[in-house]
């Protein structure tokens, strides 16, 4: 298997969060949403959003994973291959601050 998706599968198997959106194959669980507005706006901002904000950044969420489902479709495996390289990367960067934090 894959990298990506035996990473994406793990990731499945480990959320019980509820589903908010769902497109095509792919989903957006409250988890994602909650993170994305964290990561995005911060986590007082976050604290303070009502709904309303909530799902304009839930709409964000859709287009954005729509494009990249929509640019995934276009590309050849060659191209595809070099994003995997650099996401294997930025994931080895995340997991390396990860560990010098602790």
């Amino acid at each position: 298997m894959h990298a990506r998706a035996a990473t994406e599968q793990q990731s499945q198997q480990l959320d019980t969060s509820p589903v908010v959106a769902t497109i095509g194959d792919e989903v957006i669980t409250q988890d994602d949403l909650d993170a994305t507005v964290v990561r995005t706006l911060g986590e007082f901002a976050a604290m303070q959003m009502d709904d309303e904000g909530r799902r304009k950044v839930l709409e964000s969420m859709v287009m954005s994973k729509s494009m990249a489902m929509a640019q995934r479709q276009a590309m050849n495996a060659e191209q595809m291959a070099e994003i995997e390289r650099e996401v294997d990367a930025f994931r080895d960067e995340l997991l390396t601050k990860a560990y010098l934090k602790d």
